[in-house]
This record gives C-alpha cells, sequence and structure tokens, in this order.
C-alpha cells in the first residue's frame, strides 16, 4: 500500500511516521517469513503469531547450542487503525514510559528497545515475559502487537547476564547501552535489546536490502524466524609460568625472557615476551592473563644471561590448552654455569606498550675504553 495524501490529523501523522520508520529497528534483525501469506489480505487481529529466534549465525548457533535463553516480552497491543490497513500501538503496563518515544515525528526504535529493557530490567519491575524458551524454540499463540526480545544465557543469574556496552553516536558522543550476555565453551555474546512487531510485511528499500515492517505493502506475515546479531569475543584463561633458580651469582640481578604464543584454530591469537629477574636463588612466578580459552601456547626461554643456564627443556608446549577452571602452568630450571672465554656484555632492552605489551631488544654493550 502506497500512502500518498496530505495528513490533516498530527496524531495520525505522528501515527503514520511511527509505524513507517518502524522499518529502521526492525532492519537490525534479519528476519524472514516461515509461512508467508499468500495474498495482500488486510491484517486479521484475531489471528495468532508465532516467532523463532535464532542464535546468529550458523556457527554461533552451533557454538550456542543448548545456552541461548530467549525472553519475549509484549511492549505493545496492536489496535486497527481506521481506513488504513496497518495498526498502531497500544503500550501495556509497565512500558508506559516508551509511549513518547513512539510518538515522536521520528522515533528512534534502538532507544525505545533501550528504554523498554530499562523498564524491565529495572529493581522490582514485577514485568514478565510472555514466554521464555530456547533460541530456535518456536514460540506461537502471540497476540498481535510490538515485542521485546531479550537473549541472556541459559541457567545464568541476572548479574551474570546483564552488562553494558559503550557505543559512538553519530556526533561522536560516547552512549552506554544494556546489553545481556550469553556465553560457550570459548566464546562470550553480546546481544542488545531488540524490538519486533507481529504481524509484519516485508519491505525493500533503495539499495535494495528487505526490511520487516508495519507499513509494506506485501501480504501480512504472522509467523516470523528473526536472526539475532549478536558481537563476540573469546572467553579467557591464565597461563603461570613458574620460576626455579638453583643457584644464584650475586653483585647483579638475573633477568630470564620467556617469549609466549598462542594459536587456536591455526590462528596465533597471542603473543608477548615477559621478563622474569631474580636477586636470590629461589623460586618466582608469573601469571599471564587474557590468553583466549581453547588456544595451544608456546613458551619459550629465549634469554638466560651470561651466567645462567637452562637445566629443564627451554621450549614447554604443554599437553592441554588453556581453560577457564584453571591456570595452566609451565615450570623452568636453571642453575648458574661458569662460561671461561664468553667475554663481552649484553644490554637488554625492554619496552612496554597497551598495544603490543612486552618487548625484548638484545643489544651489544658499549665498550667504555672504545675510542679512549
Amino acid at each position: 500500500m502506497n500512502v500518498k495524501c496530505t495528513f490533516r490529523n498530527r496524531k495520525v501523522y505522528r501515527m503514520m511516521s511511527a509505524l513507517l520508520a518502524s522499518a529502521l529497528v526492525f532492519g537490525l534483525i534479519a528476519a524472514a517469513p516461515e509461512i508467508s501469506g499468500e495474498a495482500a489480505d488486510p491484517i486479521d487481529f484475531n489471528r495468532k503469531c508465532s516467532l523463532k529466534a535464532l542464535a546468529g549465525s550458523p556457527e554461533q548457533a552451533k557454538e550456542l547450542a543448548g545456552k541461548l535463553r530467549i525472553d519475549l516480552y509484549q511492549v505493545a497491543s496492536a489496535q486497527p487503525v481506521s481506513v488504513y490497513d496497518t495498526y498502531s500501538y497500544e503500550f501495556l503496563p509497565g512500558f508506559e514510559e516508551t509511549e513518547g518515544m513512539y510518538n515522536a515525528k521520528e522515533p528512534d526504535w534502538q532507544s525505545v528497545a533501550q528504554k523498554a529493557a530499562e523498564l524491565v530490567f529495572a529493581e522490582d519491575s514485577g514485568i514478565q515475559p510472555v514466554v521464555s524458551g530456547m533460541a530456535e524454540e518456536l514460540f506461537s499463540d502471540l497476540n498481535c502487537g510490538l515485542y521485546l526480545i531479550i537473549a541472556r544465557g541459559d541457567g545464568l543469574e541476572a548479574a551474570e547476564y546483564r552488562t553494558t556496552v559503550k557505543q559512538k553516536d553519530e556526533e561522536g558522543n560516547v552512549r552506554e547501552k544494556l546489553a545481556t550476555l550469553a556465553y560457550s565453551d570459548t566464546r562470550t555474546y553480546t546481544y542488545e535489546p531488540e524490538l519486533i512487531s507481529l504481524p509484519s510485511r516485508q519491505a525493500t528499500a533503495e539499495d535494495g536490502t528487505i526490511h520487516n515492517t508495519t507499513a509494506g505493502d506485501g501480504a501480512w506475515i504472522y509467523d516470523m524466524s528473526v536472526t539475532l546479531k549478536p558481537s563476540e569475543e573469546p572467553r579467557y584463561g591464565s597461563l603461570e609460568i613458574v620460576k626455579t633458580l638453583q643457584s644464584y651469582e650475586t653483585g647483579s640481578e638475573a633477568t630470564f625472557i620467556f617469549q609466549i604464543d598462542a594459536v587456536l584454530n591455526g590462528e596465533n591469537v597471542y603473543s608477548n615476551v615477559i621478563p622474569m629477574t631474580f636477586t636470590s636463588a629461589g623460586e618466582n612466578r608469573v601469571v599471564i592473563d587474557r590468553i583466549p580459552v581453547g588456544a595451544q601456547v608456546t613458551v619459550k626461554e629465549v634469554y638466560s644471561g651470561l651466567h645462567y643456564e637452562v637445566e629443564t627443556p627451554d621450549t614447554v608446549t604443554p599437553g592441554q590448552p588453556i581453560q577457564l577452571d584453571r591456570v595452566l602452568q609451565v615450570d623452568f630450571t636453571n642453575a648458574y654455569a661458569d662460561k671461561p672465554g664468553e667475554g663481552g656484555a649484553i644490554t637488554n632492552r625492554f619496552e612496554y606498550t597497551l598495544e603490543n605489551g612486552w618487548k625484548w631488544e638484545k643489544q651489544p654493550a658499549q665498550d667504555s675504553a672504545d675510542g679512549a
């Protein structure tokens, strides 16, 4: 249906503008019909709707199989619009604060979703989902209206899955937004709250992309399948290097350098250089955090000084990858060794940056007698 007329009633104009703008928010969710109408019949408000929420890409869905729960809240009921084959929203108890945002001339649907989530997450809000189930599960027997989709890790407490993310707007201002978390064995997935209107129509934008909206001119789709769009990052574990110095050459510090590399799925996901300094014989330890879970690490002692040598292998690759539930440990042992005939000196240059971590460069020391 193409609307080509002048609205004299400002309330109707605001309502139609909001409906047309709904394509913007629904475009954030890749949605496609499971069962589409055969003809462009007028909307049937007595017909029940259904919704299936997919965790993300096929790879993400596989990672999160049995781990992602979907909470579906009805934010507003669908109200017929006289003359037009569409509907407006009547916001339900608990969600009244979102009505003013919806009635704006050009509503920001992300902000509406955020406000709805705030109301749901508010302490003692009392708002309950109309249905809650696992991702990929079909939610049926849903009334026509506007729904909030909250995706979260199954079995987690609220404090474990609720979070905030920071995002820059078009003006460069940093905005803090509500989000929820879900976990696979190796990845952390972050979901933002989303809105979807049931039923919807499909409309093609100027760039050729297809959006689901209440203002399209195709058949009404009562049975929807939506693919959520989470961001993701690795989960991290820790590595501990345990260094034993059996004997100590007094007079100067003994510094040892370790190169740590971690590979996951054939990709180097961590690389750093760690120094460890002794002023006496004994044991020192250093813990390296934020190594992706599942990565296979290799630790090599790349520098032992002039007066010490490694009594254990200088390269260690543990038999297990980095894990969540325990710190992976590698051990090295060194002892003092008299190395006659090895003249000269070495100057160790260490540099640390947030971007690259520790970097080590071995440089020949300058001879004070040079040029004398």
